[in-house]
């Protein structure tokens, strides 16, 4: 960077903004992360023009006066930023800003160390910055939004998690389980269903690891969306003449020959239900009490809201009807 753009820049008090870190993927890294240091202050762009573009302003030594008025210009403009700023997040009252960081800390078991705490521009919210994290709580300390969920920081429980948790649940029962693929080991008494598809890495080390759950009766729905070379195989596997296996073997990352035509209507009806269910990303678990698990759910957690569903009325009581017959095959493992 030149002398006068170094100049222009710190007598500004602007810091330019680097491009977005990206992650392996390419992909950029999530938001909080990639924020400006506070109190920074990003130079404005005009559509299309980049920050590199008006900061090129500041570079042109020849241009004495006009490079003069500018840079005058640019810092009382800078100067109007700041002071906008600091009018828009007025520091908190001493008193309630360290009552608050004495809240966080001890609501978080120190876990959450507080630099400081001030006021926003929403009455009764305050910003906390942690290091170089930046939320917001209530007046009390307790409640704070993060990654813009609600979070009760005490008991360290996701509000809006578990809001969602509650308006996505379904009518278990109610599901189409003739449809399913049914598979029952030991009692049998914990109870999910799953929609998967053999084109999603997750789904296939999620099969290994439902495969070695006791006590279990899963029944697996072919759910071929996420990848545009699964729904052949689905119709393929669907017309086998042991279905279970075929599906097996494609789960398993293996191939299926191609079957003879058939009924598939049965399989549309299964992805009419995961749109009318909103069922967005494989795999998708639905446990017996109707809660729903996606993607790739913790080992731990996973098991534990599974006990805590097989501890209410059992919803297996539908018997597999006619689609879960002939070509179906339906293990049923010694109790």
């Amino acid at each position: 960077m030149s002398l006068a753009m170094s100049s222009c820049i710190a007598g500004l008090g602007v810091k330019a903004a680097a491009g977005a870190p990206r992650g392996h993927d390419g992909s950029e890294l999530e938001p909080l992360r990639n924020r400006a240091p506070a109190g920074a202050v990003v130079l404005p762009t005009l559509p299309g023009q980049a920050p590199a573009q008006v900061l090129r302003r500041c570079t042109g030594l020849s241009r004495w006066p006009r490079l003069l008025w500018r840079f005058g210009f640019l810092c009382v403009a800078g100067l109007a930023l700041l002071q906008a700023a600091h009018a828009a997040n007025p520091s908190a009252d001493p008193v309630v800003a360290d009552r608050i960081k004495a809240a966080i800390e001890r609501h978080t078991q120190g876990k959450v160390q507080v630099s400081s705490v001030q006021a926003s521009p929403v009455a009764g919210i305050y910003e906390v910055l942690s290091g170089q994290e930046v939320f917001y709580v209530d007046a009390t300390g307790r409640y704070g939004f993060v990654d813009g969920r609600l979070v009760d920081l005490q008991s360290s429980r996701d509000l809006t998690a578990e809001r969602l948790d509650a308006l996505t649940r379904i009518d278990f029962q109610a599901l189409p389980l003739d449809l399913a693929m049914r598979q029952v080991r030991g009692s049998g008494r914990r109870v999910i269903a799953v929609f998967e598809d053999p084109g999603c890495p997750v789904c296939r080390v999620l099969t290994k690891f439902i495969d070695q759950l006791p006590d279990a009766t899963v029944y697996r729905f072919m759910y071929p969306v996420t990848d545009p070379a699964s729904p052949p195989k689905a119709r393929d596997a669907w017309c086998a003449r042991d279905r279970r296996a075929a599906w097996s073997r494609l789960m398993a990352g293996g191939a299926v020959p191609a079957s003879a035509p058939c009924d598939t209507s049965g399989l549309e009806r299964i992805v009419a239900l995961g749109d009318r269910l909103r069922i967005q990303g494989t795999p998708t678990v639905f446990l017996a009490n109707g809660r729903r698990l996606v993607g790739a759910t913790p080992p731990d957690q996973f098991l534990a809201a599974l006990d805590a569903a097989s501890t209410e009325p059992r919803a297996d009581a539908v018997a597999p009807g006619p689609a879960a017959q002939g070509p179906v095959s339906v293990a049923e493992l010694p109790r």
